[in-house]
């Protein structure tokens, strides 16, 4: 299997509290389990946006299943949703995507380690 993602995200340098459309958003989350939530912002409107989430293939299982590598893919995920875009840390922002994830500016190269350790 080709290693290479399909889908690289320009990384974000010097984030800006202002979303744009086309940034890639990401957040970790999980208690027993290192997942992944990537979206992309597909709209701005004063201080909300509309992100839509982006698949991330699992690839390069190791170990029994218990760990693996997510791939950032440019398949969009379920429907838009319209969120509220917050102040973070160091002039950047974040949005909440659910109870769970919260997202923020993505600086990565499309391809992250994931876990399941129980």
């Amino acid at each position: 299997m080709n290693n290479t993602p399909i889908f690289a995200p320009k990384p974000v340098v010097n984030a800006s509290a202002t979303p744009k459309v086309g940034d890639i958003l990401a957040g970790t989350w999980g208690y027993e389990a290192t997942l992944w939530t990537f979206a992309k912002v597909v709209g701005v409107s004063g201080k909300s946006v509309r992100v839509q989430e982006l698949e991330a293939e699992s690839f390069n299982m190791k170990t029994g299943g218990m760990e693996w590598q997510v791939r950032l893919t440019d398949k969009t995920v379920g429907p838009v949703k319209t969120r509220l875009v917050k102040a973070g840390y160091n002039g950047s922002y974040h949005v909440r995507w659910d109870n769970v994830v919260t997202l923020y500016p993505y600086h990565g190269n499309g391809v992250e380690n994931a876990s399941n350790y129980h």
